[in-house]
């Protein structure tokens, strides 16, 4: 890899990371003016999460249950949560409700896809990071479907034109940090 093109990748990595930083900063903002302008209670505020989505369930969907709830995370505790490896599909099934709980209070998921150039020529994606509270590694493994629901879902802003064109996924609501870094330079 030339040092531009590493160069590059590291400055679209760092851009990344703050534009992820500031739509963390900007929500959490917003869910605390809106605490702010609300009813003066002794309650905490509650979030609403989201239905399980899947490929084939459609966006809108009726609920048969009530939703459940969850207290609204402070900015420190979101820093304090360690990264989770996962190298199988039970393991992401295991930590699935978890994710989809972070992605209903903080409807924003940043990409990071690495792979290996051999002779030049870029190799299918190897490893997927993700910046919600969760990481998940992909060896070559097929995407769960919970995670393909996520990635199809436009009301979560991601990155992902790698992913698009290696496993064939509709991404919607993307935002490809490239072209800005390379505006950067």
């Amino acid at each position: 890899m030339s040092k531009q093109s590493t160069f590059t990748a590291a400055l679209a990595t760092m851009l990344g990371a703050t534009l992820g930083g500031l739509f963390l900063w900007r929500s959490i903002r917003t869910q605390k003016g809106k605490a702010l302008k609300g009813p003066a209670s002794a309650e905490p505020i509650q979030a609403q999460l989201e239905a399980d989505i899947t490929p084939s369930q459609p966006a809108r969907q009726e609920l048969s249950t009530p939703p459940q709830t969850q207290k609204l995370l402070r900015a420190h505790s979101l820093l304090e949560v360690p990264p989770v490896i996962v190298s199988s599909q039970e393991e992401w099934e295991a930590l699935w409700p978890d994710f989809q709980k972070d992605l209903s209070v903080y409807p924003v998921l940043g990409l990071d896809c690495e792979w290996v150039s051999v002779k030049g020529k870029a190799s299918a994606v190897s490893l997927l990071q993700m910046a919600t509270l969760l990481t998940f590694r992909n060896a070559q493994l097929p995407l769960p479907k919970g995670l393909v629901g996520v990635l199809s879902d436009p009301r979560v802003l991601k990155d992902g034109k790698r992913l698009a064109h290696d496993h064939g996924l509709t991404l919607n609501c993307t935002v490809d940090l490239r072209y800005l870094a390379l505006r950067q330079r």
